[in-house]
């Protein structure tokens, strides 16, 4: 049987966000199959000192409190919603006030994830179906069969 090249083609979609955190460190996950995080390549890299970045997550660290932290991030996904979790420590300006905070914004719409009772380690709150809007690109597969 003669080899047959299938053609596929898929969207992706490069949604510029930030993530602002007011406590000592905040985080923000991609909880969706088909989309990932990383670093926006049109900033100074310098500005990533403090952050960790996986496949689907980003995490700030300073260890400072009583400051707000905005760092840039870049989301890529082949869908046009997605589903996130942020997470951050519990304290703002001094010890056991509960008014840390982080909130991701993308896609026109923020998330904020404020003191959770239930979890006062890491306050997750989840989102679903967050809407991405940003520049698409189509790319081109190929596979042999």
């Amino acid at each position: 049987m003669a080899d047959v090249l299938q053609d596929l083609s898929k969207i992706v979609m490069f949604t510029a966000g930030l993530l602002t955190v007011e406590t000592d460190w905040g985080a923000v996950h991609i909880d969706s199959r088909d989309a990932t995080i990383g670093p926006d390549p049109t900033v100074d890299q310098s500005i990533y000192n403090k952050v960790k970045f996986t496949r689907t997550s980003m995490m700030l660290n300073t260890g400072v409190f009583d400051q707000k932290f905005t760092i840039p991030f870049l989301l890529m996904t082949c869908d046009e919603k997605i589903d996130i979790t942020i997470k951050h420590g519990r304290d703002k300006s001094r010890h056991e006030d509960n008014l840390g905070q982080a909130t991701a914004l993308f896609g026109q719409n923020s998330y904020t994830s404020s003191y959770n009772p239930r979890d006062i380690i890491e306050n997750p709150k989840s989102f679903r179906d967050c809407k991405v809007d940003g520049e698409t690109f189509s790319a081109h597969l190929h596979r042999e069969r």
